[in-house]
């Protein structure tokens, strides 16, 4: 887009609709549990990015737009937005043409299971965004003028942390807009276009400052047309865009010579004599910061990281693994001491009556027995652990059956298909389930090998629980 004064924004790149409601609340349910409801924030966010994306005029309102990059960024480390967790495919269409031109042509569409591609995609949007509100300012009045300044650096701010981002972030293959040398060229572009707004107020200032804005200005376009140049950049960037006042600028040195030549007559010095003239770098990027918005407020500000939640439920398995070894150690000591006491006797030697009634203690561990089954009840809970075992096993061989046919079937279809197969590798997806399935393997290990030891127990005690189990 253009204006009188020959300045130019960044077209928009288009976002599609997509479902966050569902994903995210299946994920909070799944891993936080019930204890606190998100239903509205869920369902708030969902509609901050219609509102963000789908409805907005950047030159009217941007604030929608500054809130969504904001409530994105808050959550990167709460909601791990991927294909393997909170499944939610993020589809754009490039604001660039790649082998056309800027403002014509059809332009690509591409996605993204990666929260952070969703996050370049506002992000170029903002740096779209303030240079549209730069040129619908009003230029012959100061304010509007500062204020076209400043949003035309905060869109160089923006492209130039972007091209980080998405370095940092592998997101150059996604987007014709992501290549690197696209972003540094749009980042100087508008850097050179802040330099020029200063350069048109330069009527005030002395001539010698005048013309060092003029060359920062010449130096900013200058690296616009570097980096547009490089092979990843000039089948997206035309030269159209760098040459925009070329005709313009030739025109008015023509003009300027055929006055001079009839009218003033004034020598004009060798190009090689004059004096270099050094720019004055008064305008400069303003980095992208966070939050935008002023009065930002996280819809999730009470949900926990999810590395922190993890880091939690790590420390409470530690916990609970030390805690088991503490008390199998003081359960292994009990034993000890019991079975030494037994040696002697004791305590029953302590209890004797003479025989002539049953010890307290003895009633006590009789009645104990008594109120929960008796014998009747253990020899119930032992013949019933074959067929609990064998059940257990055949669930957990089943599910290893069919992850091995989920494998199978994927990695036939990856040979058949080749690189238009482009789902996840089973194999990487399944690590999960098939961790799962060797851990309670051992459990299930592990409790044969106890049986053997409670069953040979049972046998040596049987009597002694049967005689506990009849009435005083």
């Amino acid at each position: 887009m253009s204006n009188p004064y020959h300045f130019l924004s960044v077209p928009a790149k288009k976002a599609f609709d997509v479902t966050l409601s569902t994903p995210i609340k299946n994920f909070i349910k799944a891993t936080f549990g019930d204890k606190e409801d998100y239903s509205a924030s869920i369902d708030g966010f969902n509609s901050l990015r219609v509102e963000a994306l789908l409805r907005s005029n950047y030159r009217d309102d941007c604030s929608k737009l500054f809130r969504y990059y904001d409530q994105l960024h808050a959550i990167e480390y709460k909601l791990p937005i991927t294909e393997n967790q909170i499944r939610i495919y993020f589809k754009w269409q490039d604001a660039l043409v790649s082998g056309g031109g800027l403002f014509g042509g059809k332009q690509k569409t591409n996605g993204s299971w990666k929260l952070a591609y969703e996050n370049a995609c506002v992000l170029f949007n903002i740096g779209h965004a303030y240079s549209e509100l730069a040129l619908a300012q009003n230029l012959s009045m100061d304010e509007q003028m500062k204020a076209a300044l400043r949003y035309f650096q905060l869109s160089s701010g923006a492209f130039s942390f972007l091209k980080d981002y998405v370095n940092s972030n592998s997101l150059s293959d996604l987007s014709v807009d992501f290549e690197p040398a696209v972003l540094a060229s749009l980042s100087w572009f508008m850097l050179g276009q802040a330099a020029e707004l200063i350069h048109l107020k330069s009527s005030s200032f002395k001539s010698e400052i005048a013309a060092k804005v003029a060359a920062h200005a010449s130096d900013c376009y200058r690296e616009a047309y570097t980096s547009a140049k490089t092979e990843s950049a000039k089948k997206i960037i035309p030269d159209v865009i760098l040459r925009a006042n070329q005709d313009e600028i030739n025109k008015s040195v023509d003009a300027a010579r055929k006055d001079n030549d009839f009218v003033y007559h004034e020598r004009l010095p060798d190009s090689k004599l004059i004096e270099t003239i050094l720019a004055q770098p008064i305008a400069k990027s303003l980095p992208a910061t966070f939050p935008i918005t002023p009065d930002f407020r996280d819809l999730f500000a009470s949900l926990v990281p999810i590395a922190l939640n993890n880091a939690l439920a790590s420390f409470n398995s530690k916990r609970a693994e030390i805690m088991n070894i503490e008390i199998n150690r003081l359960r292994e000591a009990t034993n000890v001491l019991n079975a030494f006491l037994a040696s002697l006797n004791l305590p029953a030697a302590i209890e004797d009556r003479g025989g002539r009634e049953i010890p307290p203690s003895v009633v006590e561990k009789a009645n104990q027995i008594k109120r929960q089954g008796g014998i009747n009840t253990l020899e119930k809970m032992f013949n019933e652990l074959p067929t609990s075992l064998t059940r257990n096993k055949e669930i957990l061989d089943e599910t290893i059956h069919m992850l091995d046919d989920e494998e199978r079937g994927d990695t036939e279809l990856r040979n058949q298909f080749k690189e238009r197969w482009t789902r996840t590798v089973s194999s990487t997806l399944t690590v999960p389930l098939r961790s799962e399935a060797r851990k309670y393997m051992d459990i299930i290990q592990n409790a044969i090998n106890a049986d053997k030891i409670v069953q040979e127990k049972y046998r040596m005690n049987r009597d002694s629980i049967v005689l506990l189990s009849k009435q005083t």
